[in-house]
């Protein structure tokens, strides 16, 4: 997929992760970004921390106003559209979770 890739924004939320330390390793070892795509858009939402910065894990706070279902009681997002994917941004180009997987197969047979 080729689409344009938004920059963060001064937000954060944390996603779940079923064994969150194993997905930060491989995202930091092959440079990984973490980020959504939103289908129906067709646009990539790099995730964000807080201040703004690149997030190492996925986050929701970053999205767009237009992509969040529902909040808790602070403000901060819990859903999303269910346009919303969320994969990876790796070579400028947004990888589903199951192609980012593939493609660390791959580079760990070289």
């Amino acid at each position: 997929m080729t689409n344009s890739i938004n920059r963060c924004s001064p937000q954060h939320h944390d996603l779940g992760h079923g064994d969150a330390t194993a997905v930060r390793a491989v995202i930091h070892k092959h440079r990984f970004i973490p980020a959504f795509f939103d289908q129906e858009g067709g646009q990539v939402y790099l995730s964000c921390q807080a201040d703004g910065t690149l997030s190492p894990v996925h986050t929701l706070t970053g999205l767009p106003e237009k992509l969040v279902v529902s909040r808790d009681a602070q403000g901060n997002p819990l859903s999303v559209r269910a346009t919303v994917i969320a994969g990876f941004v790796k070579f400028g180009r947004f990888l589903t979770r199951e192609q980012a997987t593939a493609l660390v197969q791959n580079l760990s047979l070289e």
